[in-house]
């Protein structure tokens, strides 16, 4: 899918990402530092190190991708088309 955005827009995204996602990025790398050797997806975990990855899955859901953002907006856009296409033909009979 290809869609025209102005560029001002396109940067806006991933800054305002990172503005609402900021104190959590922190905090996930200092997660890291605390627990260099945990990998939050390796299948075998050992049951001391639920607590931790517990603290790292709450963290990691406070990040918001830029990823989630488009995808939100490309549903939208989707969800919308019907509405679109009615302006489109009213505008032509007009």
């Amino acid at each position: 899918m290809t869609v025209r955005l102005p560029a001002p827009l396109v940067g806006q995204v991933p800054a305002a990402c990172w503005h609402t996602s900021e104190d959590a990025i922190g905090r996930l790398r200092d997660w890291r530092d605390k627990h260099p050797d945990m990998l939050p997806t390796k299948p075998f975990r050992y049951p001391a190190e639920d607590a931790a990855l517990a603290e790292y899955e709450e963290l990691a859901a406070q990040v918001t991708p830029a990823g989630d953002i488009w995808r939100a907006a490309v549903q939208r856009g989707i969800a919308a088309e019907p509405v679109i296409r009615e302006r489109q033909a009213v505008a032509v009979d007009a």
